[in-house]
């Protein structure tokens, strides 16, 4: 079992919300969201999936998400977290049990209505630079977990961002 968390879980599928309808229909074309979660009267363990999301396309077509959504304060951070562990159990979490042909990587503005910046990363490019990186886990501030961190530059130089509200210029 993981940390659950209430107020955290009401905060992913808020801003999941949101993302249906500032990205997955204008960039995807999704006509339907699926989320992996539908008891939201309890605990779940989204990491076991993989997958937080399933878009119906207008095509017919199935695409899997993973979202990670961060709140307004991480905007100074130019780089995409994965979660490395759970420390309340040592199992490995998103840096091996991603699932998903995308990544949502978004972070909210201050009233949680929008984003101020979100990348959608094709995820199996993204466990490929984590294979080649390596980069060192690191705890985060709450001590839930260890993650590691991907800086956005290497994402778009290896061609990994398959959309984004803030593209950079690749680095030669």
């Amino acid at each position: 079992m993981y940390v659950y968390d209430p107020e955290r879980h009401e905060f992913s599928r808020k801003m999941s919300g949101v993302a249906y309808r500032k990205i997955y229909v204008p960039v995807l074309r999704a006509v339907s969201l699926e989320r992996m979660d539908s008891d939201s009267g309890g605990p779940t363990d989204p990491d076991l999936r993989g997958t937080d999301v399933v878009l119906i396309l207008r095509s017919g077509r199935r695409v899997t998400v993973a979202e990670r959504f961060r709140k307004h304060l991480y905007l100074g951070y130019n780089d995409v977290t994965l979660r490395y562990c759970s420390l309340a159990t040592g199992r490995k979490l998103e840096v091996v049990g991603l699932n998903a042909q995308y990544m949502l990587y978004a972070v909210a503005n201050m009233n949680e209505t929008d984003f101020l910046r979100w990348d959608l990363i094709y995820g199996p490019k993204l466990l490929e630079i984590l294979e080649t990186l390596k980069p060192k886990p690191i705890s985060n501030v709450n001590g839930s977990s260890r993650f590691v961190a991907v800086p956005r530059g290497v994402l778009f130089n290896a061609g990994a961002v398959a959309a984004s509200s803030h593209p950079q210029i690749r680095v030669s």
